[in-house]
């Protein structure tokens, strides 16, 4: 599996996306390829900012090592932006990951698998630089070229005594058992689901 796509808006040096045709798109989309891709800038042109935001949404900084503060909103000419956003789109998945991550996959309707990661943070309080965080899995915006058939977003959730580890997400990304799953139905080869009301 690897990072196919990375769409950031309104954090750090990137700005919020165009909101009709005449408006000017400064959010970032970036398409990457299998193997090694390497970014290239001039000083403060956002490479870091572009790495951190992959660090974010996959969760795979400490916590006490990184905090989203204030600063990591987008500063423009209307102020600091409300909230951040920040997609990453995983694609090429082997069989053994998308057993994995089966719940929380998204297909295209040619079938191709995608584990899809939302990272969105809002401004809560500025004077105690209080900032609310949410993780998410699902289709958050198109990809190019590509249409997802629309599957309800879960949560990830934070506690690391949840999370599964050794997958190229890092240790803090966590596997979300299904609501719909009986109670007691759990485990290999007995995963009834009850059917949808």
């Amino acid at each position: 599996m690897y990072l196919a796509h990375l769409r950031v808006e309104n954090f750090r040096a990137f700005g919020p996306a165009a909101q009709g045709d005449d408006e000017r798109d400064d959010a970032l989309s970036l398409s990457f390829t299998a193997g090694t891709n390497v970014l290239v800038g001039e000083n403060d042109s956002g490479k870091t900012a572009i790495v951190d935001a992959i660090r974010l949404c996959l969760q795979s900084a400490a916590s006490d090592y990184y905090r989203v503060s204030q600063d990591a909103f987008h500063l423009g000419k209307d102020g600091r932006a409300e909230t951040s956003t920040i997609g990453c789109a995983f694609t090429d998945l082997s069989t053994e990951e998308q057993a994995v991550f089966l719940e929380l996959l998204t297909h295209d309707r040619d079938g191709t698998a995608w584990l899809c990661v939302t990272f969105k943070a809002q401004r809560m309080d500025p004077l105690r630089n209080r900032v609310s965080v949410t993780t998410r899995t699902g289709r958050q915006w198109p990809r190019p070229g590509r249409r997802c058939s629309r599957t309800p977003a879960r949560h990830l959730p934070a506690p690391a005594s949840r999370c599964r580890g050794g997958t190229a997400l890092g240790p803090r990304v966590a596997v979300v058992p299904d609501p719909r799953r009986l109670p007691g139905e759990e485990g290999p080869g007995r995963r009834r689901l009850r059917p949808d009301r």
